[in-house]
């Protein structure tokens, strides 16, 4: 039903944060947290095919624009896929987007922003390469862990 709102760049964003951002933290601790996801990466696959994503400015002034903090947040969905081409897809992203803004010469914050953006893609990322799966989501998806899997959860911090 919400399909129309992917006729424009910020339009199509707020279904993005919808899908994916609003059931991770209301349904926190639960599958549902992760009932929108692939919803949520084929919305912002298709901003990305319609042009939508990208920046003609620093600055945004109309709806067919994103800010590079804004782009930023459109491209989550891929970090939360489990998908291996969709990790490889997201971190592409924001690589490009990385060069786009230390080419345009974006402020000092914009680039750290969007370099740190860029590592955690490159976390989630290595984690779908060794698992093939976040092993922290096993419990509240109903899977069951695999050996190879413990001894990274049972690493501080384990988990996003």
């Amino acid at each position: 039903r919400l399909d129309g709102w992917l006729a424009e760049a910020r339009s199509g964003l707020a279904l993005v944060v919808v899908l994916d951002q609003f059931p991770r933290n209301v349904f926190r601790g639960s599958s549902l947290a992760f009932a929108h996801d692939e919803k949520a990466l084929a919305a912002s696959r298709t901003l990305i095919a319609s042009g939508l994503d990208r920046t003609a400015s620093a600055r945004a002034i109309d709806d067919r624009e994103l800010t590079p903090h804004q782009r930023m947040v459109l491209y989550l969905p891929f970090q939360h896929s489990e998908d291996r081409s969709a990790q490889v897809e997201g971190v592409a992203r924001y690589e490009d987007l990385l060069k786009e803004v230390t080419s345009r010469g974006a402020a000092p914050a914009v680039i750290d922003a969007v370099t740190y953006w860029l590592d955690f893609a490159r976390q989630h990322a290595i984690l779908i390469e060794r698992y093939g799966r976040f092993p922290h989501r096993n419990t509240v998806l109903g899977r069951a862990t695999r050996p190879d899997e413990e001894s990274y959860l049972e690493t501080p911090g384990a988990g996003f």
